[in-house]
C-alpha cells in the first residue's frame, strides 16, 4: 500500500487538461487518462487504457509511469492540433460575427431574442470582442451586468449566450467549457396569485351563464385540484365525505375530507344528473371562463384556473396548517415546491407580531 502510494506520487496532473488516473481491477493497479469530448453541446467523459503496473517493480513501474506521461502529453498536444483550436489569430472570431452565423439557421420569429442578446453582449464587452475572450470570468461578470439591467429576459439572454458557445465547441473553434452548464440566472418568479375568502364567497354568490366552471373552480379552491382533476372527477371518487382520486399529472392516489362547501358544491351537481361531477367540455375553455367569471364578481386582477389550486394552499396555510402538511396535501414531491408560499407564513408571523400588546 505505502508503495503504491508513493509510485502513484510521481504521476503529475498540473497543467494538463488530460488527466492520469488509477483504478483497482482484479488486484491490479491500471493507469488509463480521462478527457471530455464535446457532442450536441453535451460533454462526454471519455478515457483510455495506458499501463498496467507490477506492484512490486520500482524501477518498470517507474518507467510505465513516465511513458503514460509523455504518451498523454503528445496526445493533448494533438487533440490541439486536431480540433483547429485558435491555430494563429486569423483564426479567431469575433462574437457579432460568429453570432449572425450561427442565428441564420434559425427561424426569423426565433432570430429577435438572439439579436437583443447580442445587443446587450456587446454594450457589455464592445463590438471587437473575440471567442477565445470569453472564460469564465467573462461569464460570471456577464451574468451579473445581466441581472443589473433588471431585464425580464436575462435569463433567457445568458441560455442563448450559453447555446452560442456551445455551438463554437462544436466546431471546435474554442475549448470545452465544463462550468458553463452549471451556470445559469434564475428568474424571478412572481408570488402566486390568491383569493381571500372575501373574494372566493364573492365569486360563488355572483350569478354568472358558466355556473358549471364556477362550481368546478370553487371546489377546485376547497379540494386543491388541478383542471384535469375537476375534468375527471366522477361522484364515485367521493365516498363518506371523503375524495379519492388518481392524480392525473402524478398518477398519484389521494384521499382528502371534503370542506362543507365542497359538499355543498357536490350537492348541488348531483341534482343535475351528469356523469361526472362537472360538465366543463375542455382546459380551452377552462382558461377562457375562469377569469371572466371572476371579473363578473368585482374582481379586477386576471385570475386563472390554477389559482383556485394557490388559493387552497394559502388558505391552509392561514388556517393554522404547516408547511410540511400543506406539502402533503398538495402532493408535492419537493418541499421546495411547496415553499414559494412561504411568504403567507411571513405575513402571519407580522401579524403576529403587530397583535402583541403594548405595555
Amino acid at each position: 500500500m505505502k508503495y503504491m502510494k508513493e509510485i502513484l506520487s510521481k504521476i503529475i496532473n498540473e497543467g494538463y487538461k488530460v488527466k492520469i488516473n488509477h483504478r483497482e481491477i482484479n488486484g491490479k493497479t491500471i493507469l488509463f487518462m480521462n478527457y471530455r469530448k464535446m457532442v450536441n453541446g453535451k460533454t462526454t467523459q471519455e478515457s483510455k487504457r495506458l499501463a498496467t503496473l507490477t506492484g512490486t517493480d520500482k524501477k518498470a513501474d517507474l518507467q510505465k509511469i513516465n511513458n503514460a506521461q509523455i504518451y498523454r502529453a503528445e496526445f493533448e498536444k494533438n487533440l490541439r492540433t486536431q480540433s483547429n483550436i485558435f491555430k494563429n489569430d486569423s483564426a479567431r472570431y469575433l462574437v457579432a460575427d460568429y453570432i449572425d452565423v450561427v442565428v441564420e439557421a434559425y427561424k426569423k420569429n426565433a432570430r429577435s431574442n438572439f439579436f437583443c442578446m447580442k445587443n446587450h453582449l456587446l454594450k457589455f464587452a464592445g463590438e471587437r470582442l473575440t471567442l477565445s475572450q470569453i472564460d469564465r470570468q467573462f461569464c460570471q461578470k456577464f451574468t451579473e451586468y445581466l441581472q443589473k439591467q433588471n431585464l425580464k429576459c436575462a435569463s433567457l439572454y445568458f441560455t442563448l449566450f450559453k447555446q452560442i458557445l456551445y455551438k463554437a465547441i462544436d466546431s471546435e473553434i474554442i475549448y470545452d467549457m465544463p462550468y458553463l452548464r452549471k451556470m445559469s440566472i434564475k428568474k424571478n418568479r412572481p408570488l402566486p396569485v390568491c383569493l381571500d375568502a372575501n373574494e372566493i364567497a364573492k365569486i360563488y354568490h355572483t350569478p354568472t351563464k358558466r355556473e358549471e366552471y364556477r362550481n368546478a373552480f370553487i371546489f377546485g379552491c376547497f379540494t386543491r385540484l388541478r383542471f384535469s382533476d375537476l375534468f375527471s372527477l366522477k361522484f364515485s371518487d367521493i365516498n363518506n365525505n371523503r375524495q379519492t382520486i388518481k392524480q392525473q399529472k402524478t398518477q398519484e392516489m389521494l384521499t382528502i375530507l371534503l370542506h362543507d362547501t365542497a359538499l355543498e358544491i357536490l350537492n348541488k351537481q348531483r341534482q343535475k344528473n351528469h356523469t361526472k361531477v362537472f360538465n366543463i367540455t375542455s382546459y380551452v375553455m377552462w382558461r377562457r371562463y375562469v377569469p371572466e367569471i371572476t371579473k363578473q364578481a368585482g374582481i379586477e386582477r386576471r385570475i386563472t384556473g390554477h389559482c383556485a389550486r394557490h388559493t387552497f394552499a394559502t388558505q391552509c396555510l392561514k388556517q393554522g396548517a404547516g408547511i410540511r402538511t400543506v406539502q402533503k396535501l398538495l402532493a408535492h414531491s419537493s418541499i421546495t415546491t411547496t415553499e414559494k408560499y412561504a411568504h403567507v407564513v411571513d405575513e402571519m408571523k407580522d401579524d403576529a407580531i403587530r397583535s402583541l400588546p403594548k405595555l
